[in-house]
């Protein structure tokens, strides 16, 4: 199963939400680890067993203690994970530190396999945590929270005509945003991700973000800026804090953005920003199944030295 399937197994389980953690191979396909998870253990409160039993027919695993098989494709172990687990949008998994604890002291082959991908995870939210909020002028990039609902709902995520140019479906309640937020904090807090807020008054008029898919080179991982806001000068400001973040922090030797061929106004942005055009390709839009074209634009390092230096004099 791969992280959607799983997902969609989570969402069917008759357990709340609540009262269960996702521990092992699900939880590192959850987080992106790893590519897929053969079956979903999860570890249950009292009350989560309490509500296994009543809802499934379950039996207990011969030579494990406290464990018992729910499905073909499902196991619980009666653990309530208390100081073990972290939020992972609406649901629980295990927290990485106690699993490469778990991992380290495992006999098994396929556990020891993992501590190297699980050490390189580490390292990357450790990275992301020394560079959780970024400054302009006027703007403050931080990772979102549960209190940004109502600004980034109202400002981007329900926007229809900013969704044209996105690859994302908009909002159309509040519930469903809200959904959204719950896999947005998680998300950002293990990638160099953010919202963008006003920094008198810290309202949320965008997102912005980049992605390291080689060694040293990244792309923009969705750049947005709510509508009124637009013309102002903004998203200038926090493109520029991203160039920084790659090329002087994090070691970048190319930075690639990319947009839809009909939106002029990301286009002119990433023109002024000192980006080249490089070419174009056809895409298909996944959740719609809309034609478009993608032009791809690049940065390299010495290209932003001479960027800068033509801004100081």
């Amino acid at each position: 199963m791969n992280a959607r399937e799983l997902m969609q197994v989570i969402d069917n389980l008759k357990v709340d939400s609540s009262e269960f953690t996702v521990l092992s191979s699900g939880g590192l396909t959850i987080r992106g680890i790893l590519k897929e998870a053969h079956d979903l253990d999860i570890a249950v409160t009292k009350k989560g067993l309490e509500q296994l039993i009543e809802n499934y027919d379950i039996r207990p695993k011969e030579g494990n203690p406290g464990w018992y098989i729910v499905s073909d494709i499902i196991e619980a172990v009666d653990d309530s994970m208390d100081g073990k687990k972290e939020r992972f949008g609406r649901i629980y998994i295990q927290d990485i530190y106690n699993y490469r604890d778990y991992l380290e002291g495992s006999k098994r082959e396929k556990d020891k396999l993992r501590i190297p991908l699980v050490d390189a995870y580490i390292k990357k939210r450790e990275l992301v945590k020394k560079y959780d909020k970024l400054e302009t002028d006027r703007l403050i990039l931080r990772k979102a929270c549960l209190e940004d609902l109502d600004d980034i709902y109202n400002n981007v995520w329900s926007d229809p005509k900013l969704a044209e140019n996105m690859l994302w479906r908009p909002n159309t309640d509040i519930e469903s945003a809200r959904d959204r937020l719950y896999r947005n904090i998680p998300f950002q807090k293990d990638n160099f991700t953010y919202f963008v807020c006003l920094k008198e008054t810290d309202e949320v008029i965008g997102f912005a973000g980049v992605q390291e898919f080689r060694p040293h080179v990244f792309e923009d991982y969705g750049i947005c800026l709510a509508q009124k806001y637009q013309g102002m000068g903004l998203a200038s400001e926090f493109m520029e804090a991203l160039k920084k973040l790659v090329f002087e922090e994090l070691g970048g030797e190319e930075f690639y953005y990319t947009c839809f061929s009909h939106n002029t106004k990301s286009s002119t942005l990433c023109k002024r920003c000192g980006f080249t055009y490089i070419g174009s390709e056809p895409r298909v839009r996944e959740y719609d199944g809309m034609n478009y074209i993608l032009d791809k634009y690049i940065m390299n390092k010495e290209m932003y030295k001479n960027n800068k230096n033509i801004k100081k004099k």
